[in-house]
């Protein structure tokens, strides 16, 4: 039984190697016209940052009965 498993997993390590080996199309990748690939999804998209607002003396605004406290003063954003 335990000889079957190693087989299994060995096959199975071997067959994933093989079909990784497959081979990209060849694009004409110079000169002034490029052949570039159409853009692949990955697992995670593409992400964009906004640069953060300035608060300045500014404070948010709440509705009538609420209050804002500050929890941290003195922040800075990344650069």
């Amino acid at each position: 039984m335990k000889r079957q498993a190693t087989t299994l997993i060995t096959g199975s390590i071997l067959a994933a190697a093989l079909a990784a080996c497959g081979k990209a199309p060849e694009l004409n990748q110079h000169g002034a016209t490029p052949e570039l690939p159409t853009p692949d999804r990955g697992l995670l998209p593409d992400m964009t940052i906004a640069e953060p607002a300035a608060w300045n003396e500014r404070k948010p605004t709440v509705p009538a009965g609420y209050r804002i406290t500050a929890i941290a003063t003195d922040l800075g954003s990344r650069p």
